[in-house]
């Protein structure tokens, strides 16, 4: 065993606490919440929300291609929630 400072437990504590269990809390309560594929559309948005937060305050450089990117990922879950909200429940169901 490792003889890690109280400090470093804590940073591990932090890091298991805030980067696993909440974010899947969070994610497990969106799908009870709302439907599954609404959830899961909207995980997409992760990596962009990284992406933009580490450009922010750890000044990574963002290329265009990444940006293209990034853009196409939030249009694409803006197109598909705005669909899925117009679509009939129904689909797929033929009278049954």
């Amino acid at each position: 065993m490792h003889n890690y400072s109280l400090t470093q437990w804590g940073c591990i504590l932090y890091v298991a606490l805030m980067g696993t269990l909440v974010p899947f809390g969070l994610y497990f309560e969106a799908i009870r919440l709302i439907r599954s594929t609404h959830a899961s559309i909207t995980a997409t948005l992760e990596p962009i929300t990284a992406g933009f937060v580490s450009y922010l305050f750890l000044e990574e450089a963002m290329e265009p291609l990444q940006l293209i990117g990034g853009v196409l990922v939030i249009a694409s879950v803006i197109l598909l929630q705005i669909r899925s909200q117009t679509a009939p429940e129904s689909l797929g169901q033929e009278n049954l």
